[in-house]
């Protein structure tokens, strides 16, 4: 099995249009239903390591070389919040990573919560071009895995609380208040091979109860 996280900084796709941080969230935020119907929502880029589309009704990120991560994000606040999308890897190893962004203020700072097509979970802070490791990669059941097969993952927010699962089945629960509330995010990344391919469909953000 190879290192599930990467303990260096690595290469970065730069997809996230820059968001002030001083600039917080103040408001409640109202349900957001995103059925990938355009692109118009969402900032993101594409070069030759990876490449983001809104097609058909859903998001794709095809990362096209080992060790690299791709994002894409919205000007949607989370401040306490749950969001909920469905993920599919559609090609390239198991070996992946897909998931979550939340408290994104700019590319270089945000949480990440994501899964693995091979059946594992991990939760990290990315800060100043610094991988910081929340929870490491470790085998979960939660996660269906394969190629092809569907993940409808549920990521809690409650100020510094953080609850990943995937369906009803929970991944990890970690508490951290490094970063202050930003706007969220979706994102995709290879390890020891690229071609990895993963779709995003029936994204839902909208505020918990105080």
């Amino acid at each position: 099995m190879h290192a599930r996280f990467r303990f260096r900084p690595l290469p970065m796709i730069l997809l996230a249009a820059l968001m002030l941080a001083a600039c917080q969230p103040t408001t409640i935020q109202p349900v957001w239903e995103e059925s990938f119907e355009t692109g118009e929502a969402w900032h993101f880029a594409s070069d030759a390591g990876a490449e983001i589309a809104v097609d058909e009704g859903r998001m794709t990120i095809r990362i096209r070389q080992p060790q690299e991560i791709a994002w894409a994000t919205t000007d949607y606040a989370c401040g306490r919040c749950m969001l909920e999308v469905e993920a599919t890897a559609l090609d390239g190893p198991a070996d992946n990573e897909f998931g979550l962004l939340v408290h994104v203020h700019d590319d270089e700072t945000f949480y990440a919560f994501g899964v693995s097509s091979d059946g594992y979970g991990h939760a990290a802070r990315y800060e100043a071009g610094e991988w910081v490791p929340l929870r490491d990669w470790e085998p979960t059941a939660c996660v269906a895995t394969g190629i092809g097969v569907p993940n409808h993952l549920v990521l809690t927010v409650d100020e510094g609380d953080f609850t990943l699962a995937v369906g009803d089945c929970e991944v990890l629960r970690l508490h951290d208040e490094a970063l202050a509330e930003g706007t969220i995010g979706l994102y995709a990344g290879s390890f020891d091979e690229g071609g990895v391919l993963v779709a995003f469909d029936n994204l839902r953000a909208g505020p918990i109860a105080p």
